[in-house]
């Protein structure tokens, strides 16, 4: 026991490795848990999405979020591959996602990138065929 009382009561120390920070964010983001997914995240945290949309900071990450989860029901991620750089500062996480969008079931292929200061995301970058989103939401 250490001085300040009982070990079990106290907080221990978390280290999280990018990778469990990473796929805690990508949990979050698809099952709409946003605090959770801002947490994970620096303050000016930019998600780019195959280069049909950017947003900058955690706000314009709620609205991503929210609207995902507006649209899209049935959700499940299978992740295929997890790799950490040597530095520790960039994770990249092949994934398929199948959903449900106004009755269409979609299945994406995603590879992702996440880049990493202070231990939290800084910038997301998501690979993948839009297509199959867009034909479901009628565009």
């Amino acid at each position: 026991m250490s001085e300040h009382g009982d070990p079990d009561t106290e907080a221990s120390p978390h280290t999280d490795t990018p990778a469990d920070v990473a796929l805690r964010l990508l949990a979050a983001a698809l099952t709409g848990d946003v605090p959770t997914a801002q947490a994970c995240c620096t303050p000016d945290v930019e998600l780019l999405m195959e280069d049909t949309q950017v947003v900058h900071g955690l706000e314009e990450v709620r609205h991503v979020i929210e609207f995902h989860t507006e649209v899209a029901t049935d959700v499940r991620c299978d992740i295929h591959h997890v790799l950490t750089s040597d530095t520790g500062d960039t994770v990249a996480i092949n994934r398929t996602i199948r959903m449900c969008i106004g009755g269409t079931r979609v299945v994406l292929e995603v590879g992702a990138f996440f880049e990493f200061e202070h231990g939290l995301v800084r910038r997301w970058v998501d690979y993948h065929d839009m297509r199959p989103v867009t034909d479901a939401l009628g565009h």
